[in-house]
C-alpha cells in the first residue's frame, strides 16, 4: 500500500474527544521503538524531535488537554535491544506508560525484531493504539500478504493486527498511517515533519506550511547573517589596510577609503586644527627670530643670508605685529650701504659668505632678494618711502643675480665657475622660490615682467629636466652619478609645487606621481635634529686666480616638506585632481604639524641654535594654512 498522511491521526484523535493521552500527565513526548539495526534512523530522529523548534504561531495552542510547547522534550531512546525474556523490563514498561506517543522505525529488521513486536503490543493494549505513528525507513508495508515478498515486511505483526485489552494480537487487519522516510515516498524532512504533526495533533499541511515560512525566513536570516559576515570580514579587512598592515590590494583599500573619507586608524586634521597648529608654531618661531633681532646678533654679523632669511620670514608672516616688521628694513641698510658711498652697492652680497667661509655664492643673494620681495608687498607695514627704497635695493640685487642664472634655465652656486653649465640643483630650487617670490609681490625682473615669466619656465624646466626616474628625485647636479638627495628632492618637489600652484607650469605625469608618492609617506618621518651637509665641489675663477670651490649647505628638510605639502595641495585643487590625493596630503601635512612639529620647535630654539635655522623654518611654514 501508498503509505498515507499522518493527518488523519491527529484528526481522528481529535474528534474522539478526551484520550489516555489527554487524561496521563507524561514525562516523554514520544518513545522511538526500534530494531538495533536501525539505530542510526532512530538517533537520527531522536535527534531531529529533540532539537526541532515549534513555529512561534503555534506554539501555546491548546491541543486536547495540553499547550504546545516549544519543543518535544524529552523523547524516550530505546538503545539496545535486550536480549532474555520476553516480557519487557520494567525500565521500558514505565517508559511507556510515561510517553505521549509511540513512534516506530519500520523495517524488515523492526518487523522481526522481538522488542519492537512487544513494544507495540504492549502499547496497544493499554488502549493508546491512536497515538502510533510509524517511520517507514525500508521494506514494505503489508508484504508479508504475498508469501514471495514477505522478507520485506516492515510492519511488525501487532503493528498491522489489532491488540485486545489482554495483549492477545487478532487477525484484525489495522491500517497505521506511516511517514515513509524512503527515497520515492515523503523523504526525510516531509516524514519527520508528519511524525511532528502526529505527535502534536496537528494537520500536516498547516505544519509544513509554517516550517516553510519559517524556513524561508531561516533563509532570508541566513543570508542576512552570510551579508553581514561578509560585510563584517570586508570591514576587517579594511580596518587592517587602513591601519597600514601589509595585506594584498592593501594600496587600493586605503585609496578608496580616502577616496570617501572613511578612516579610523590614519586621521586627518581638519584645516581649522591644522591652522591652529601652524599659529602655534609660528608664534614660538616668532619669538626666537626677534629674540635674535633685539640682542643685536645679525646686525653685526652683518651675514646676508642670515639676515634675508630672517626678514623674508617676518615679513611674510601676516600675524607679525606692525612695530616689530617696522624695524626690519634698516637691516638691509647694512647690505647696500657702505660708509662714504653716496648709493647702494651690491658688493656686500657678493662677498657674504656660507657656514664654511666662502664667499660670492648665490643663496645669500637669493634670500635677499625673497625678504626683498616680501617686504615690499606690505605696504600696510611700510610707508612709500621706505617701499621705493626697497624697491632700489631690489633692482641691485636681481642685476647681482644675473651673474648665476644660465640661458639652459639652471643656476649656479657661483658666479665664476669654470664650468659654466655645472649647474647646483639646490641653487636652482632656491632661485625658482626667489622668482616666484618677485612674482608675487607683483614686480618685475628688472623692469621686465615678460623677463621674469620666461625665467621662471625655464628655471622650473630645467629642474624637471634633470629628474630621475629611479628611485624618483633629484641629485646635486646633472653629471653627479649617486643616489638623489632626499632633502634636496623635498625642496625641489616645494618649488615645482609652488610653480604649479602659482605660475602655471605645468608638470608631468611622472614627477607628479613621484611626488605625491613622497608627500604621502611623510606621515611616517620623524624629526631629525641633524640636518646634513650637502657639500658641492666647483671650479672658478677670480683675481686670485683659479680655486677650488668646495660648498657646504645644511640641508633642513622639514619646512620644505611643510612648504611642498601645502603648495601641491593647492595645485592638487587647481588640477582637480581625485580626493584620495588631496586627503593624502592633508593627512602628511597634519603628522608633521602635530606629531613632528613638538621635535621640531625643541631643536630649532634651543640655545645656542643658529636664528637662521628657525628663520628658514619660519618663512617655509609662513604659507601653511
Amino acid at each position: 500500500m501508498s503509505p498515507s498522511d499522518v493527518t488523519t491521526a491527529g484528526v481522528a484523535s481529535a474528534a474522539k474527544g478526551p484520550t489516555v493521552a489527554d487524561r496521563v500527565n507524561f514525562r516523554y513526548w514520544a518513545f522511538i521503538s526500534y530494531s538495533q539495526h536501525d539505530a542510526a534512523w532512530a538517533k537520527r530522529l531522536h535527534a531531529f524531535l529533540e532539537s526541532y523548534r515549534i513555529p512561534r504561531a503555534l506554539v501555546g495552542r491548546k491541543v486536547g488537554r495540553f499547550a504546545i510547547p516549544t519543543r518535544l522534550l524529552p523523547i524516550f531512546l530505546d538503545r539496545d535491544e535486550l536480549p532474555g525474556s520476553p516480557d519487557l523490563g520494567a525500565t521500558l514498561e514505565e517508559a511507556l506508560a510515561a510517553s505521549r506517543s509511540l513512534i516506530v522505525i519500520c523495517s524488515p529488521h523492526s518487523a522481526k525484531s522481538t522488542w519492537v513486536g512487544e513494544e507495540v503490543r504492549s502499547w496497544k493494549a493499554m488502549g493508546r493504539a491512536d497515538r502510533i505513528f510509524p517511520l517507514i525507513v525500508d521494506g514494505e508495508p503489508f508484504a508479508s500478504d504475498h508469501p514471495e515478498a514477505a522478507p520485506a515486511e516492515c510492519f511488525p505483526p501487532a503493528l498491522r493486527n489489532e491488540v485486545t485489552r489482554e495483549g492477545a494480537i487478532t487477525g484484525r487487519r489495522t491500517e497505521p498511517l506511516a511517514a515513509d522516510a524512503r527515497q520515492g515516498g515523503d523523504g526525510w524532512d516531509n516524514a519527520a515533519l508528519k511524525v511532528v504533526a502526529g505527535i502534536l495533533g496537528l494537520g500536516f499541511d498547516d505544519l509544513r506550511q509554517r516550517e516553510a515560512m519559517r524556513l524561508r525566513h531561516r533563509r532570508v536570516v541566513r543570508a542576512a547573517m552570510a551579508v553581514v559576515a561578509t560585510i563584517v570580514a570586508c570591514l576587517f579587512y579594511a580596518a587592517l589596510a587602513d591601519a597600514d598592515v601589509s595585506i594584498p590590494a592593501g594600496h587600493t583599500i586605503r585609496t578608496q577609503l580616502d577616496h570617501f573619507g572613511w578612516t579610523l586608524f590614519r586621521p586627518v586634521l581638519t584645516q581649522r586644527d591644522m591652522q591652529r597648529r601652524v599659529v602655534n608654531i609660528r608664534e614660538r618661531l616668532r619669538e626666537r627670530l626677534f629674540a635674535s633681532v633685539a640682542t643685536g646678533e645679525l646686525e653685526n654679523s652683518s651675514n646676508s643670508w642670515t639676515i634675508g632669511q630672517v626678514v623674508a620670514a617676518a615679513f611674510r608672516d601676516h600675524d607679525t605685529p606692525a612695530r616689530d616688521l617696522k624695524a626690519l628694513p634698516r637691516l638691509f641698510d647694512l647690505l647696500f650701504l657702505s660708509p662714504g658711498a653716496d648709493k647702494p652697492v651690491g658688493s656686500k652680497l657678493v662677498e657674504s659668505s656660507d657656514d664654511a667661509g666662502n664667499p660670492g655664492r648665490a643663496e645669500p643673494i637669493l634670500w635677499v632678494i625673497i625678504a626683498l620681495s616680501t617686504a615690499i608687498a606690505r605696504p600696510d607695514v611700510l610707508s612709500n618711502a621706505e617701499i621705493e627704497r626697497l624697491k632700489s635695493y631690489l633692482s641691485i640685487a636681481l642685476s647681482t643675480a644675473d651673474a648665476y642664472y644660465s640661458l639652459d634655465g639652471g643656476w649656479n652656486t657661483s658666479a665664476y665657475q669654470l664650468d659654466p653649465a655645472r649647474h647646483f640643483v639646490y641653487t636652482t630650487a632656491m632661485a625658482l622660490h626667489a622668482l616666484l617670490e618677485v612674482q608675487a609681490a607683483k614686480l618685475n625682473w628688472r623692469d621686465n615682467g615678460e623677463h621674469l615669466d620666461k625665467i621662471i619656465a625655464n628655471t622650473a624646466k630645467w629642474l624637471i629636466g634633470n629628474f630621475v626616474n629611479d628611485p624618483p628625485g633629484w641629485r646635486r647636479s646633472a653629471d653627479d652619478d649617486r643616489e638623489p638627495d632626499s632633502g634636496i628632492t623635498l625642496l625641489v618637489y616645494s618649488a615645482l609645487g609652488r610653480a604649479c600652484e602659482v605660475a602655471h607650469v605645468p608638470i608631468p605625469d611622472s614627477i607628479r606621481t613621484a611626488a605625491l608618492d613622497l608627500q604621502a609617506g611623510l606621515r611616517f618621518r620623524r624629526y631629525e635634529s641633524a640636518d646634513p651637509d650637502i657639500r658641492f665641489d666647483v671650479g672658478t675663477s677670480g683675481a686670485n686666480g683659479r680655486r677650488y670651490l668646495s660648498t657646504q649647505t645644511r640641508m633642513i628638510w622639514y619646512p620644505w616638506a611643510v612648504a611642498g605639502l601645502v603648495s601641491w595641495r593647492r595645485c592638487a585643487e587647481k588640477l582637480h585632481l581625485p580626493p584620495e590625493t588631496k586627503r593624502t596630503l592633508d593627512r602628511s601635512l597634519g603628522h608633521l604639524l602635530a606629531k613632528v612639529a613638538p621635535d621640531m620647535l625643541r631643536d630649532v630654539t634651543r640655545p645656542g641654535k643658529p636664528s637662521w635655522v628657525g628663520a628658514e623654518t619660519y618663512y617655509a611654514l609662513d604659507d601653511a594654512p
